[in-house]
């Protein structure tokens, strides 16, 4: 009976040995793979970190380039050389302007160097301007809302009345024509450049989302 007690304490000790040998050898198997998973993630976040330098620096790029676009297009507006349809509608409207203020001066020589309370007053007259034009962006006419003499009509500004020339970053109410300034015009650098900025934009977090998908999956 002593033999048998013994023979089984041996079995069993046995038995706890190899099996705390298994246990230690998966243990062991499963820290490898913990640490290959964790490289590979470390691997994984420093490529995507990567990815947004290299899509910062392009925004910075895009950015950079849309600026000197939009120098580039005030540049051949003003210069009047531009092809684009909407440019020679701008320029147009510059010219009525120019119009409307020799018929506006001619107006003055003859009335005490005085303006016209109302564009009426010189339109139409052939002495002054034949007719009121009309702005070629906004298809009618901006002109008659837009002029605002001084109260002791000496001086005046008349502009192209409204948002007409958005699609170009011209602010509202632009171009005018100032009696002591001359011609001027306000842009808003921030309207187009900015649509165009997002639209880039958007398809760059659209395929960052694909390509975060992809990595998802692949996990």
């Amino acid at each position: 009976m002593k033999f048998r007690f013994k023979f089984v304490i041996l079995f069993l000790f046995l038995l706890t040995f190899v099996i705390c040998g298994c246990s230690d050898k998966k243990a062991q198997a499963l820290e490898k793979e913990k640490q290959k998973i964790e490289e590979q993630l470390t691997k994984r976040e420093e490529t995507l970190k990567e990815k947004e330098k290299k899509i910062e620096e392009l925004y910075k790029q895009i950015s950079e380039l849309m600026e000197e676009k939009g120098r580039l297009s005030r540049m051949l507006t003003d210069a009047g050389l531009s092809t684009n349809p909407k440019e020679i509608e701008f320029n147009e409207c510059k010219e009525n302007l120019k119009k409307i203020s020799l018929g506006l001066r001619l107006y003055a020589a003859e009335h005490n160097n005085k303006y016209p309370k109302k564009l009426s007053d010189i339109s139409p007259d052939p002495r002054y301007l034949d007719f009121v034009p009309t702005c070629p962006s906004a298809s009618k006419d901006t002109y008659t809302n837009g002029y605002k003499p001084t109260k002791n009509l000496k001086a005046y500004k008349v502009c192209c009345y409204g948002h007409n020339h958005a699609s170009l970053m011209i602010k509202e109410n632009n171009p005018s024509f100032d009696s002591v300034k001359g011609l001027e015009v306000e842009r808003d650098t921030t309207i187009q450049a900015t649509d165009e900025f997002d639209e880039a934009a958007t398809k760059n977090e659209s395929k960052n989302s694909d390509e975060t998908s992809t990595d998802n999956e692949e996990k």
